[in-house]
């Protein structure tokens, strides 16, 4: 329609379709000129979400306004749009009814005028493009981004309540803009979050988003070097397929997985103590990052019958007094890092790693599936007292400073290397103790090519039942063996040491107790047996 070179003209289109008249009214402030034309034209249609615009109670009309012809001069315009009522979805409340305006790459919010029953004007508006109507979706605590101005998540322009979000707010990126929001410097916060179907949220360098909801990505996340941080005070979930380049965990009540992640490092409590991080039968895959694990924090590792594995990273900075938990009814790898409380609350059958050493400063505790050993040490290297889990072991490692003698809590089978690293604990049993009445008492089996060396002793029953003629056999300490040199040879052997005062018979004796069974061979076996003892018995 021509717009006359005029002092406020008003302009009204009688546009439509073949069945509802939807006119619209343009007042101009200031003078128009330039003679030129604007065109007007409106169809049914239903609003975006990433319009900020109510999805049950809106105005199923989209109104554009061209400048087609060159009007120019005014300072800005006010439009009328006018419906009908049955282009009311929902009943919306027409006193509420607020008007949103593309930008070209987004909607941002207009300043409200008259409201009719069947009409909504906006006022102050300078450029021309599309127009939709409904009541504002951005109520309580849900903010949608509009991307009206930029990619800027910081700014609140951007947003449909005008303002950035905080960590009550849930946020929900949809389509229906052209501009993606982009993390900066200020970092970011939500509760729930939303990546829409085609929606990309990206994190602009090493910044953060903090999160105290659920996390849903349907879309895609770019995460640079950013640090996405799941800190709420409740149970939180990560929904859809995410690539993380620093995931953290800080919340008691717990996050879980609802989808396989990839993080180049993941920390778990370095801010709140007794987090716990669970991957729900989902796999993390790791990378060049760290694993850091601390704070009495705890990383659960499978669920159900569903086996994941131990995330690979290039470090694992794992405290004492963490837990990971290997989770699954079915098998798993028990892999080789420094733990601090290892469980197996899942009972599955578990392997020891192939290689490497398994560390564990705390308490190990197996559960009730079986054990395979293949190549590995394990080191129970506390400070204080441990409880070593009677299983088979490859390599066996007692190590650690001070009073922090090892107890025996079943029959334990070593099939290589027993290194009593540390010194004996306290006078009257040794490093590795299977036990003294009225305790349970229980037997170290050594393999047929189990060896002991390190500083310390066992003291308790150790037995061999495998022998050759010429070879040094190690009971309980690298200088306590027996080397057989004449046969047959027995069958079985059982040495029973303990650090004891020495008998009223012989007061001068080493306080050493040396207690010999066999079962086999013969009158005619010989053998040489060296004992040791310290300096101090």
């Amino acid at each position: 329609r021509y717009v006359p070179d005029a002092s406020a003209p008003t302009v009204v289109y009688d546009i439509g379709d073949t069945a509802n008249y939807t006119p619209v009214s343009v007042a101009f402030a200031g003078t128009t000129t330039g003679c030129g034309y604007l065109d007007a034209s409106a169809i049914v249609a239903k609003p975006p979400v990433a319009s900020g615009l109510s999805q049950t109670k809106y105005i199923k009309r989209k109104w554009t306004l061209t400048n087609s012809g060159g009007v120019g001069g005014f300072t800005s315009y006010s439009p009328t749009f006018t419906f009908v009522a049955a282009d009311k979805v929902g009943s919306p409340n027409t006193a509420a009814l607020i008007i949103r305006k593309w930008t070209g790459t987004g909607w941002i919010l207009t300043t409200a005028g008259t409201r009719t029953s069947l009409s909504t004007q906006a006022t102050g508006l300078t450029g021309f493009s599309d127009y939709m109507i409904g009541e504002d979706a951005c109520v309580a605590d849900t903010i949608i981004w509009t991307g009206g101005i930029s990619t800027d998540w910081n700014l609140g322009t951007n947003w449909c309540k005008g303002s950035v979000p905080i960590a009550t707010d849930n946020v929900v990126i949809s389509t229906g803009t052209v501009n993606q929001p982009t993390i900066g410097s200020a970092g970011g916060a939500c509760k729930d979050i939303i990546i829409d179907t085609g929606m990309v949220l990206s994190i602009g360098g090493a910044y953060n988003l903090s999160v105290t909801g659920n996390w849903t990505n349907l879309g895609t996340f770019t995460a640079s070097t950013g640090t996405v941080n799941f800190n709420g005070s409740s149970a939180q979930t990560i929904n859809g397929a995410t690539t993380f380049s620093t995931l953290k965990v800080n919340n008691k009540a717990g996050v879980r997985l609802a989808a396989a992640v990839t993080t180049a490092s993941l920390t778990i409590g370095n801010d709140t103590a007794h987090s716990v991080f669970r991957d729900s039968g989902y796999q993390i895959t790791g990378g060049s990052g760290t694993f850091t694990l601390s704070d009495s924090s705890a990383f659960k590792v499978g669920s159900g019958d569903t086996a994941t594995t131990f995330p690979v990273f290039t470090t694992n900075t794992i405290s004492s007094g963490t837990t990971v938990d290997y989770g699954s009814s079915s098998s798993q790898t028990i892999v080789a890092v420094n733990y601090g409380n290892l469980t197996n609350t899942g009972n599955g059958d578990r392997t020891l790693a192939s290689s490497g050493t398994i560390g564990i400063s705390g308490a190990f505790t197996t559960g009730s599936g079986a054990y395979t050993v293949i190549g590995s040490t394990v080191n129970f290297n506390a400070t204080a007292t441990q409880t070593i889990n009677g299983i088979t072991y490859n390599n066996l490692t007692i190590s650690g400073t001070g009073t922090n003698s090892k107890m025996a809590g079943g029959d334990i089978t070593v099939n290589g290397i027993l290194n009593l690293s540390s010194v004996n604990a306290a006078p009257e049993h040794g490093d590795l103790c299977m036990g003294i009445t009225p305790d349970p008492e229980y037997t170290l089996f050594m393999g047929a090519s189990a060896t002991t060396i390190g500083v310390g002793d066992v003291s308790g029953h150790i037995n061999r039942t495998s022998f050759a003629l010429g070879t040094d056999y190690t009971f309980g300490n690298q200088f306590t063996l027996m080397n057989f040199t004449v046969g047959p040879l027995p069958g079985s052997v059982t040495v029973e040491l303990y650090v004891q005062a020495a008998p009223a018979w012989k007061t001068d004796a080493v306080n050493r107790w040396f207690d010999v069974t066999h079962s086999g061979g013969s009158a005619a076996t010989r053998l040489r047996f060296n004992v040791h003892y310290l300096n101090s018995e």
